[in-house]
């Protein structure tokens, strides 16, 4: 994908188990390609989570079941989207 462009993640349909932490079945996702990039949400429920945006190139997107009950599941689309921006990511090493 390019630099220039972000991705809009959409939930057609979501239906898994609920709980109050989320801790049997939940989608995670986080803005990056890492386990500790910023999370921007974890959801579990009946409630369809909103559009989400990514603030650059990449989308983590975690789902985890505890296989214990059965619920239908979720359905999710993306599509990328140019900017028009040119985002640039400065590493320092030491």
């Amino acid at each position: 994908m390019d630099t220039d462009s972000v991705i809009e993640l959409s939930f057609d349909f979501f239906n898994l188990s609920d709980s109050a932490d989320c801790s049997e079945d939940y989608v995670e996702v986080r803005d990056g390609l890492f386990s500790e990039s910023q999370l921007i949400g974890k959801f579990c429920g009946s409630n369809k989570p909103s559009k989400i945006t990514s603030d650059m190139w990449h989308l983590r997107v975690v789902f985890k079941s505890s296989g214990k009950m059965k619920y239908p599941g979720f359905k999710a689309t993306y599509e990328t989207k140019k900017t028009g921006l040119l985002k640039i990511t400065t590493f320092n090493t030491f």
